[in-house]
């Protein structure tokens, strides 16, 4: 999945997906304005989500990132800031 999501501008819509499968829901059903805490996520849950996010996209959210009253959108935009910081280290390490 990184290859297809792995870049900064498709965050909103990787997890969209993301949530969408694991709520059993369809991708436009997810309001990306909604506070996470809305969704009605156990803790169980936002650790198998933050687990999908490092396997698939190899960044790490913590589970507070995840959860409470930021809204998906917030967390869209954290997921881009850290795949923007690792395809800058990735390009600093070639570079080497």
């Amino acid at each position: 999945m990184a290859g297809e999501h792995g870049v900064p501008g498709s965050a909103p819509q990787y997890l969209r997906l993301l949530f969408a499968k694991r709520l059993a829901t369809t991708p436009q059903a997810i309001d990306l304005a909604e506070p996470l805490e809305s969704f009605g996520l156990d803790s169980l849950t936002v650790a198998e989500l933050s687990v999908t996010i490092q396997e698939d996209l190899g960044v790490t959210l913590l589970m507070h990132e995840l959860s409470g009253r930021c809204t998906l959108g917030e967390v869209a935009d954290r997921l881009a800031e850290l795949l923007t910081a690792g395809q800058e280290t990735g390009a600093d390490d070639a570079s080497r």
